[in-house]
């Protein structure tokens, strides 16, 4: 809880508005910025699975990253489930990812579309769009 805190406090200096959303890992921050670009940009049924080849990548901190994708698969669930009631079909996530040892953030924006009939989620990665051939 002190470590929130002391995040907290610091993320203040660099956002305007308050903001719910903050992580902290014990990651360097390397790796926490390579972790939430793959998450951003690559595609999956879920953010696990998207990042399954970065986390073999970094054999010595795979523990703290699946964990940390499971986090993340939580809070998009929880987010989908507090705006169910939204019209909207496209919605924003935005989270700040406290690297605890190197004392930096990184912002990690995840774009997330909804079948406006049936209310699921279709893509849980990040914000690029692919065209007609399937291709970025």
């Amino acid at each position: 809880m002190k470590v929130m805190k002391k995040a907290q406090l610091k993320a203040d200096k660099y956002i305007e508005n308050e903001l719910d959303n903050i992580l902290v890992v014990d990651l360097p921050f390397r790796i926490t910025r390579g972790f939430n670009s793959d998450v951003m940009f690559n595609d999956g049924a879920s953010i696990v699975s998207a990042t399954s080849d970065f986390l073999t990548k970094h054999p010595k901190h795979r523990k703290t990253l699946k964990t940390f994708a499971m986090c993340l698969d939580f809070m998009l669930r929880r987010y989908h489930d507090a705006d169910d009631k939204s019209t909207a079909n496209q919605a924003m996530l935005s989270i700040l990812v406290y690297a605890q040892p190197d004392d930096r953030f990184d912002l990690l924006t995840l774009e997330t579309s909804r079948d406006s009939k049936s209310g699921q989620q279709n893509d849980t990665s990040g914000s690029r769009k692919k065209d007609k051939s399937g291709r970025r």
